[in-house]
């Protein structure tokens, strides 16, 4: 009996190995086959002729699936290898290779002609290879160029030819009037220029070291087309110096590394950038704002402020490089968007102290600050609880009275003038902050004897 129930137990435990290992084989042959799938590459063949390009745009190696289409340029397109409706597609069969024709007019004569997002897409699906031929009929005397380097380019008697290719997805095309030179740099930053032109490689090498996160950049100096900057493409002018186009990469710098959402807030990339590179760059508020954080915060902070900014997600606002600083040095502040407006005066940075000010059990607004290490009071709402009332004279200072006194107080002057009388002071009892009266916490105490007693989670005031 035992002998038999043994013998059961060990066939049916053959069986169960035997079935694991065949569902693991099949599992494998799957997981070995999806491995050697290529990656999606995609090849187009272009017919440049007088007034339209005739295109033959392929995608190897698809999955089986259905895929919308994304048609940038509202073309009318055919599709071999493939069943689908206008708006999307469907691959019956994995590694399919898809095939699409359509036209798109180009007017080759004037100023140059740019494309940047012309090719048909199928969206969810990444580009990791894409190539572009052109071919040029006879009577076309332009150049085409594109954002990547140039793999081949063939001039014949009755047809030109163009070949360029890149790791990644599809990539600008530019053409125009006039032959254009191609060149790399030892850093890889590919830059292409009117043959007429002169053009100092081991300058503009040296100036694009400073500028590493441009090296998968394409830069083309062009007369023929108005300035523009792309993901991957910088068209310029060519009537830049040196120092001119040093200038004009370290902003283009900023925008790649630095970009902001409201362009009236962008020249805080400045900011950014003067400490990151340590060089001097915007206006004059820049520069005063760049002095403040260099004197007021330690520079371990500091640096540690800049390279969370650089890591941020992008783009960037005022708002979130308070969130960063205040993460940084523990303490709420709202300096940079107190400072947004580039033509308003600077205001000072100054943090929040996050707990609620009550005064005689009533609770006020707005909050304490700190300003250089010293304490800051919201100086009209506490006196106001306190039992006094002011009054903001025509020259901007106050004035405090109750039931038996009167006090003058003047922002950022050494004077109280109490009962008629002027009394010299060691430092100025009050100061303005973006509109609002603030006292130091020493004469809060000092002038109106009032309590403060900070608590864990509030600041209380007594009179």
């Amino acid at each position: 009996m035992v002998r038999r129930v043994f013998l059961s137990l060990t066939l049916l435990l053959f069986a169960i190995t035997g079935m694991l290992l065949w569902q693991w084989e099949v599992y494998s042959e799957e997981q070995l086959e999806n491995a050697k799938l290529p990656n999606v590459q995609q090849y187009v063949q272009i017919q440049h002729s007088s007034n339209e390009l005739l295109v033959v745009q392929t995608i190897k190696n698809l999955k089986k699936g259905t895929y919308t289409i994304h048609n940038p340029l509202s073309v009318t397109y055919s599709v071999e290898n493939a069943e689908g409706v206008k708006s999307s597609l469907v691959v019956k069969e994995t590694q399919e290779d898809v095939e699409f024709h359509y036209r798109l007019p180009f007017e080759g004569s004037g100023s140059g002609r740019l494309l940047l997002d012309w090719a048909i897409q199928l969206e969810g699906v990444t580009t990791d290879y894409f190539k572009v031929e052109i071919t040029v009929g006879t009577g076309q005397s332009g150049n085409w160029a594109a954002a990547t380097k140039q793999l081949g380019k063939a001039k014949k008697e009755f047809v030109d030819y163009y070949e360029f290719e890149r790791r990644g997805p599809v990539f600008p095309l530019y053409y125009q009037q006039g032959e254009m030179s191609h060149v790399s740099l030892d850093n890889g930053v590919v830059i292409y220029f009117e043959q007429d032109k002169k053009i100092d490689t081991e300058q503009l090498s040296s100036l694009f070291s400073n500028f590493p996160e441009l090296n998968d950049r394409v830069l083309m100096f062009t007369s023929e087309h108005e300035e523009l900057v792309w993901s991957d493409l910088i068209l310029l002018r060519e009537t830049y110096t040196m120092e001119q186009l040093e200038k004009k990469l370290s902003s283009l710098y900023l925008d790649a590394v630095l970009p902001f959402v409201n362009e009236n807030e962008k020249w805080q990339q400045h900011i950014i950038g003067n400490i990151l590179k340590e060089k001097q760059g915007g206006g004059a508020k820049t520069a005063a704002i760049v002095e403040i954080l260099r004197t007021e915060i330690a520079e371990e902070n500091l640096r540690i402020f800049v390279d969370k900014v650089v890591q941020q997600e992008k783009p960037l606002t005022t708002a979130i490089l308070d969130e960063v600083l205040s993460t940084v040095m523990r303490k709420e502040t709202a300096f940079f968007s107190l400072n947004k407006d580039e033509s308003r005066p600077l205001s000072p940075l100054y943090y929040y102290n996050p707990k609620k000010v009550v005064v005689n059990n009533h609770g006020i607004q707005e909050s304490v600050l700190y300003v250089e290490n010293d304490e800051l009071m919201p100086f009209t709402s506490i006196i106001e609880q306190a039992g006094y009332e002011y009054s903001i004279m025509e020259d901007g200072h106050l004035l405090i009275t109750n039931d038996k006194d009167s006090l003058r107080l003047y922002p950022n002057k050494n004077v109280v003038i109490l009962n008629g009388k002027d009394y010299s002071t060691a430092s100025s009892p009050i100061t303005m902050i973006n509109n609002r009266f603030y006292i130091h916490k020493y004469w809060l105490t000092n002038l109106f004897e009032l309590d403060v007693l900070e608590e864990e989670d509030i600041i209380a005031i007594t009179s």
